[in-house]
């Protein structure tokens, strides 16, 4: 019989954790870039790309109505589909998706890490730093189910501080007013698509969560709820950040400084350390997409060769 580790709170941190990384902090920008500033077609950027998770969510929590048994994404293809196709995902998320994922995240955390210490920040570095993330992730997960669900939880709740703590100062020290005001031209659906792909990256990962089904206590109903509940409290943090920063600093001010306007929001909330404290958050941010890969991985890949 399965142990039942995690309850709600696991599977909303699979998803919320494994989705919100370190992108949301840097496409702020971007999405700003190719909207000509304007912050309410900026909104309607994240909500249109937040549709595909949404609805992918409800989706899949149809079929954990339906389904129990452990693998996740593969055994809904070998329950619902064909075992050719079952096979097929087995080996594409065994040998790329996951082991890709984690490599890039991984090395994204060597980076991050690099310049909080100070480090020469080598390639070198960068790969070993990610190695020995995903070595003691591995190892935490294969030896404590339970630790690594409280790993992702705790990683949750201290990747949304920074996030949370710039929308509300945003709104509260910013200009929101002036900062939607100050560019009304519409983009057009044209430049509407072109502002989805900045951030799009920032939306995925959330169907890893399927992967511990068989482990969530009461999980054809707690399941469905985490991926209906999931994507909500996504996008309601991506836009109340997007709109709290562009308040914050100015939509000008945010393409004029590119990917350092974080910094200038830090050191403008929080004076020179500022930058230093959301760079530990960027990269507990990071370190909790990394875990939920793992976690999911696991789960998911390793009981289909064993």
């Amino acid at each position: 019989m399965n142990k039942r580790n995690y309850g709600l709170m696991t599977a909303v941190a699979m998803i919320v954790g494994i989705v919100i990384g370190s992108g949301i902090f840097f496409k702020s920008d971007n999405v700003l870039v190719l909207t000509g500033g304007n912050v309410l077609d900026g909104v309607l950027v994240f909500c249109v790309a937040a549709i595909a998770i949404v609805f992918g969510c409800l989706s899949f929590s149809q079929l954990a109505l339906l389904s129990d048994k452990p693998g996740g994404v593969i055994t809904y293809a070998e329950e619902f589909t064909s075992m050719r196709f079952a096979c097929a995902s087995g080996w594409f998320e065994s040998f790329l998706y996951y082991p890709t994922l984690i490599v890039i995240v991984s090395w994204v955390s060597g980076i991050y890490a690099g310049i909080l210490f100070g480090w020469e920040n080598t390639l070198e570095q960068q790969t070993l730093f990610g190695l020995a993330v995903v070595v003691v992730l591995f190892a935490l997960n294969l030896l404590s189910a339970k630790l690594g669900g409280y790993f992702q939880n705790a990683t949750l709740v201290l990747k949304m501080i920074p996030l949370i703590l710039i929308a509300i100062a945003g709104f509260a020290f910013g200009q929101p007013g002036e900062a939607i005001a100050a560019h009304t031209t519409s983009i057009g659906p044209a430049g509407l698509f072109a502002a989805i792909l900045p951030i799009a990256f920032s939306f995925d990962g959330w169907i890893c969560a399927t992967s511990i089904s068989h482990e969530i206590r009461d999980s054809q109903k707690n399941l469905p709820r985490a991926m209906i509940f999931s994507p909500l409290l996504i996008l309601a943090v991506y836009v109340a950040y997007f709109v709290g920063i562009s308040a914050l600093v100015g939509p000008d001010k945010i393409i004029e400084l590119g990917d350092a306007h974080v910094e200038f929001a830090a050191a403008k909330l929080f004076g020179a350390a500022g930058a230093k404290a959301i760079l530990v958050f960027v990269l507990i941010s990071v370190l909790g997409t990394v875990n939920g890969l793992i976690l999911a991985a696991i789960r998911e890949t390793i009981p289909k060769f064993v």
